[in-house]
């Protein structure tokens, strides 16, 4: 797992690597910009 931060923007992104889930790779993006879609 790994946590990044946009420096300009402040968009967080964790990515993280699944073993036995299909995509193996997840990227989810996070903003205290915007609020949340539903």
């Amino acid at each position: 797992m790994a946590v990044l931060q946009h420096p300009t923007t402040g968009i967080t992104f964790l990515i993280t690597v699944r073993n036995e889930q299909k995509p193996n790779i997840m990227i989810v993006g996070k903003t205290s910009c915007y609020e949340p879609s539903r």
